[in-house]
């Protein structure tokens, strides 16, 4: 299970993407209950505790549109995270996941 911890108002990362999940397991991406029994599948079989910070929902525009952020870094400024490099090498645990994630990039936290 992930580590929770707290992080600040934006967040670097990969989020999940209930398109990619629907073409990865063939169900309707409008089917929000079918993305949720994924989502949750792939948190507890897949995603290891190494390799990032923590899970938090986040948003990019809308927030109403928000989405679980594998959060890699975080900071209160926005511009000075998007300065910030990505991480060289993913752990293997995120990468093996990259075809239902998209990033990275930085979202505002919920």
């Amino acid at each position: 299970m992930p580590n929770w911890v707290r992080v600040n108002e934006f967040v670097k990362g990969y989020a999940f993407s209930d398109e990619k999940m629907a073409s990865v397991f063939g169900f309707d991406a409008s089917d929000s209950n079918m993305a949720n029994k994924c989502f949750k599948a792939v948190i507890e079989t897949a995603l290891g505790d190494e390799g990032y910070l923590t899970l938090t929902c986040a948003y990019k525009d809308d927030p109403k549109k928000s989405v679980v952020v594998i959060v890699m870094d975080d900071d209160n400024d926005k511009e000075s995270l998007m300065k910030r490099p990505s991480p060289g090498s993913l752990h293997p645990s995120i990468s093996r996941l990259m075809e239902i994630l998209e990033g990275p990039d930085v979202w505002k936290k919920t």
